[in-house]
């Protein structure tokens, strides 16, 4: 009996997934290239064709033979692609990568959460196959977000419920009458370090009594306001900010037609708040005075 050992040739990535035009025309030309090195791709015979189905909106299609003729196609240009297959046939091999929409009803997390690319290439004893499965390989290689992005999007779930506690705290702000012991007590340390600031004299000295005595026993004077304290709206600001980015980022834009436009809208968001983010976390810790000025403005 004749022994063989098999590889596999069957992948599947997780996104998500923001390609770039020119990351769709190099996988044109890779099917292309494998497809006219056929012997059947004589133009006479069927044994080798090469086709591509971009799913759109509302459950419709384009057929076509590549992403170079999609990219043309006049009625397509106000729409947005929601995934692909594209399928190619050979004498003796064939060759499948897809990116299929979300399923609306189905009850899978996986589906719900995430668009997976897959990549089929048959039967697994063809030489050709290997080949052709390598190469396929590398491509979703170059195409597959990194890592903190797919960390992100697993993570989705959690952030949004996480995003609904500063949100609430936000809301309710404007409808508290007397302030918590830690607002008042944040806004007597404020006072406190200002008096340090300024330097302790004859005339301050009963205050410097009364603010220590006050951060000692948490009291509230009667009568005091909340409009009076200054809470820490900016720590609130910066989380829903943080919170609001890390729940909504991309998980899917293909660049063609009007996806273009919207990869590099998404390109340039997630670009931004890489820098802005980082920068507001260590600003936060290490130059409180800004967010003090920044809260008193929005008490204000």
């Amino acid at each position: 009996m004749t022994q063989e050992l098999l590889y596999p040739t069957t992948l599947r990535l997780r996104g998500p997934w923001l390609i770039e035009t020119s990351q769709l025309l190099a996988l044109d030309d890779i099917l292309e290239r494998f497809r006219s090195c056929d012997p059947g791709a004589d133009g006479y015979g069927v044994e080798s064709r090469k086709s591509l189905t971009i799913f759109l909106s509302r459950e419709r299609e384009l057929k076509t033979s590549s992403f170079k003729e999609a990219l043309s196609h006049i009625a397509s240009q106000n729409e947005v692609a929601r995934g692909f297959e594209y399928l190619v046939r050979m004498q003796n091999t064939t060759a499948s990568i897809s990116l299929l929409p979300r399923k609306k009803n189905d009850q899978k997390k996986e589906d719900q959460e995430e668009q997976s690319l897959e990549v089929r290439v048959s039967p697994e004893s063809a030489g050709t196959s290997h080949e052709i499965f390598g190469e396929l390989r590398n491509w979703a290689d170059t195409a597959e977000a990194p890592t903190w992005q797919q960390w992100l999007l697993q993570l989705r779930p959690l952030f949004r419920v996480g995003l609904a506690f500063p949100l609430l705290i936000l809301l309710t702000i404007p409808f508290n009458t007397s302030p918590t012991a830690n607002e008042y007590k944040e806004t007597v340390k404020q006072q406190a370090r200002t008096l340090l600031r300024d330097g302790i004299n004859q005339q301050n000295q009963s205050q410097a009594l009364e603010l220590l005595l006050a951060l000692e026993s948490d009291y509230i004077p009667p009568g005091t306001k909340a409009e009076r304290v200054r809470k820490p709206i900016a720590a609130y600001l910066i989380a829903v900010y943080v919170l609001g980015f890390l729940s909504f980022t991309p998980t899917l834009c293909i660049a063609i037609w009007v996806g273009k436009k919207r990869l590099r809208w998404w390109n340039g968001w997630m670009k931004f708040n890489t820098v802005t983010i980082p920068a507001l976390l260590l600003a936060r810790y290490f130059w409180p005075q800004m967010f003090s000025t920044l809260e008193a403005a929005l008490r204000h």
